[in-house]
């Protein structure tokens, strides 16, 4: 399975990113603070589901946000398919978590 492509908005230090991977391997280069860490954690987010720093989804919502969105494209055999995370932390908390533009309710996770 292939990550060919990653959005996130409002994700940690991230206002809006949006990144397409067009080889097997990828470099995440820069200065301390420019939000590397926070890539992986993108993409950890899209794999497992959770964060593998944070415990509490209102702490991954950029400073000043209310919400999250993140975006991957995946492909396997030849087969693509999109997985998309959204949390919301006002007026109420809500979590949407869709796989190819199906909403995918909690309890089949």
């Amino acid at each position: 399975m292939f990550l060919k492509h990653l959005t996130l908005q409002n994700f940690r230090s991230h206002e809006e990113l949006s990144l397409d991977f067009d080889s097997r391997l990828i470099f995440f280069v820069g200065d301390n603070g420019e939000g590397k860490t926070n890539l992986l954690e993108a993409i950890c987010m899209l794999s497992w589901l959770k964060s593998f720093r944070e415990s509490e989804d209102s702490n991954l919502i950029r400073w000043g946000s209310e919400n999250y969105f993140l975006r991957g494209k995946i492909k396997e055999n030849q087969k693509e398919s999109v997985l998309e995370i959204g949390f919301t932390a006002k007026p109420t908390v809500k979590r949407k978590l869709k796989f190819n533009q199906e909403e995918v309710k909690k309890e089949r996770i």
